[in-house]
């Protein structure tokens, strides 16, 4: 054979649009030329633990292909050998190769098979694989043949190469597009929070002071329902904040096992009668660094997408052990550190998930569910606190046999803190007679905050942005700096700086509705917006120090 048949072949592939005209360009060549017509690649998948049919084989392919995906690679000494040669074989009869399967042989009708490694560089693309099946019997193939098979291998090797990295950028085109827009709408999201939370506190906190002002009221009915549905919004607000990922943490060294534990209780109260909740913890103490409301919420929404998953009832199990990741884990799980961890499993046997659910699970705003039960917000919100604990998500999940999720937050090497039971406290014990100054570019938050500062007998001065407020430090005494941390020019956590430095003495409280980038951790103390008066006042005594 000439090279024409060749460059002919080289140009059809060249105009290829994708694997299945590339192989339909492959096969019309070799029956052309040669005496063969079932032409297919087995196209190894980058990690090198599976692959893909692609070309004609059977005369139904759809039914070779189904066939084949059951084939399990790892256990079937042929195929692993088929895929990771790199040398071209000739299998003049399937049926008397001792290494093959027999029963998928005699399934198929396999007869000659001809396996032509194709390579880009040291890398292996997969076979080209050339077969006869009973119709035709056995064929072999000539030296003449076979030559211009391995030509046509090393043809589609080039082309296959090219298919590969063109999707690798399209892929990773993709993927910063789609982060692009989740940094959009994450900061969409923490801005609107940030406003809804000012919102909320004003709201809540003029609810709690006109409460105290109407004692023994009829109305006071109508002000409880106010309280309770800010307390609700806050919950909405916490979810669009996590998602964001603009929320300033508390961390402190928790046990998972305790925290699952004490958690307990309201998680039964929203699990139904016919799902069965059960908790394997560890044996170990298994400490974590983290904000302790956070990981309850993770919790909680894993628990509801279980609970949800299972209409007519089933198992949802909470797991807690001590994990080691090493290379061969990370080699599977993209941006994984490896390291020891604190790993929690919730699972349950409900409905499943196919794999473009799972693909798109961590999507804001994906559901499967009706509007009236679910927003879509939940996972995103659990993947958004748990990367801010420097952790990782992954699922699990079959159609039909239920769904784990894997959360993965580092293990702590400090002993947790012996917290005793708080006893709430006395209205007495948060009256005080300090000097405060209020910082925050909305009227009306100043207007509340203080309200709340000067009934408990705080003498109060406000500033509208950190230049006033340095100017009301720099003319008076002032115990305690509570300011904002956005406000527009200079932010609150500039103004604490600059503060500090100018009086090391004062007491510093910052006040966040959203915290994005490098405001998230702070030396300082903070309380989140939208807080209760008492909440402010708690955290105001305990900065002071005061006595009555």
């Amino acid at each position: 054979m000439n090279g024409t048949e060749l460059l002919q072949l080289s140009r059809a592939l060249h105009g290829a649009r994708d694997l299945s005209e590339m192989m339909l360009c492959a096969r019309t060549s070799c029956q052309q030329n040669t005496r063969y017509d079932r032409v297919y690649i087995n196209v190894l998948a980058p990690d090198g633990k599976s692959f893909e049919v692609v070309g004609y084989a059977l005369p139904n392919t759809d039914t070779f292909i189904r066939q084949v995906a059951n084939i399990e690679v790892d256990k079937d000494p042929f195929l692993q050998e088929l895929l990771s040669s790199t040398e071209t074989r000739v299998i003049p009869d399937m049926r008397l190769d001792p290494v093959a399967d027999q029963k998928h042989v005699a399934a198929f009708g396999m007869r000659t098979m001809i396996t032509i490694p194709m390579l880009h560089g040291d890398a292996s693309l997969g076979p080209l694989v050339i077969a006869t099946f009973a119709e035709h019997g056995v064929v072999i193939p000539t030296d003449a043949e076979l030559d211009f098979l391995k030509q046509v291998a090393s043809l589609l090797a080039v082309v296959l190469a090219r298919f590969r990295v063109e999707q690798e950028a399209k892929n990773l085109e993709t993927k910063l597009l789609a982060t692009q827009r989740l940094e959009a709408l994450g900061r969409l999201a923490g801005e609107v929070a940030h406003d809804f939370n000012n919102l909320l506190l004003i709201i809540r906190g003029n609810t709690e002071l006109a409460a105290d002002e109407l004692q023994g009221h009829s109305a006071l009915h109508f002000l409880g329902m106010i309280r309770d549905a800010t307390t609700r919004a806050s919950a909405l607000s916490r979810q669009l904040l996590a998602f964001s990922k603009g929320q300033v943490l508390t961390p402190r060294v928790l046990d998972m096992n305790e925290l699952i534990t004490r958690h307990l209780k309201m998680i039964r109260a929203v699990v139904p009668a016919n799902i069965a909740l059960q908790e394997i913890l560890s044996r170990q103490e298994v400490l974590i660094n983290a904000d302790a409301s956070q990981i309850e919420q993770v919790i909680m929404n894993l628990v509801l997408n279980a609970r949800d998953a299972m209409p007519r009832g089933g198992r949802i199990v909470l797991e807690s052990q001590i994990v080691t990741i090493d290379e061969e884990f990370i080699a599977d799980h993209a941006n994984v550190s490896p390291g020891r961890y604190v790993l929690l499993s919730v699972t349950d046997n409900g409905h499943g998930m196919d794999m473009e659910t799972q693909r798109r699970v961590f999507e804001p705003f994906f559901t499967t569910k009706s509007s009236e039960k679910g927003t879509g917000l939940g996972l995103s919100v659990v993947q958004g606190i748990i990367s801010q604990h420097h952790g990782h998500v992954h699922v699990y999940s079959e159609v039909g046999m239920g769904t784990t999720f894997k959360i993965y937050l580092p293990l702590s090497e400090q002993r947790a803190p012996d917290v005793g039971d708080k006893l709430p406290p006395r209205a007495t014990d948060l009256i005080g007679k300090e000097s405060v100054l209020v910082v925050d570019d909305q009227d009306n938050v100043r207007a509340t905050v203080t309200a709340v500062l000067s009934r408990a007998g705080y003498q109060v001065k406000t500033a509208s942005s950190a230049e006033l407020a340095l100017q009301v430090l720099a003319n008076n005494p002032i115990d305690l700096l509570i300011t904002d941390i956005i406000m527009p020019g200079t932010d609150g956590l500039s103004l604490a700086e600059a503060a500090s430095k100018t009086h090391p003495q004062l007491q510093i409280l910052l006040m966040t509705g959203y915290a994005p980038n490098h405001f998230r951790e702070v030396q300082w103390t903070h309380i989140t917006k939208p807080f209760t008066p008492t909440e402010l006042l708690v955290q105001v005594k305990a900065l002071l120090k005061t006595t009555t």
